[in-house]
């Protein structure tokens, strides 16, 4: 079972939780270092959400290409995959 504690980490460790925690110890710095702690948690924060980074790391993931249209067969139903997660689920 998770906890909320656990659940806190996780959005800390991935973007852009990490970049904002950052910032947070940024405050934590006197003068210049706080300055450039700063500018690089918003350095980053932009290159996390730039198309060109975005593209460049998930293109080795990406291994094969689209499937054409002419080429799918007639479904009966659509599958809807989504990224949340509800964890009590009476299905599950």
């Amino acid at each position: 079972m998770t906890t909320p504690f656990t659940w806190i980490l996780e959005a800390l460790a991935f973007p852009p939780g990490n970049v904002l925690l950052l910032g947070v110890v940024a405050l934590f710095f006197r003068g210049g270092k706080r300055r450039l702690v700063f500018a690089a948690a918003f350095v980053l924060l932009y290159l996390q959400s730039a198309p060109a980074t975005v593209d460049a790391l998930t293109a080795p993931l990406e291994r094969y290409p689209p499937l054409s249209l002419d080429h799918l067969p007639a479904a009966d139903a659509i599958v809807v995959l989504a990224s949340g997660r509800y964890r009590r689920a009476p299905e599950y």
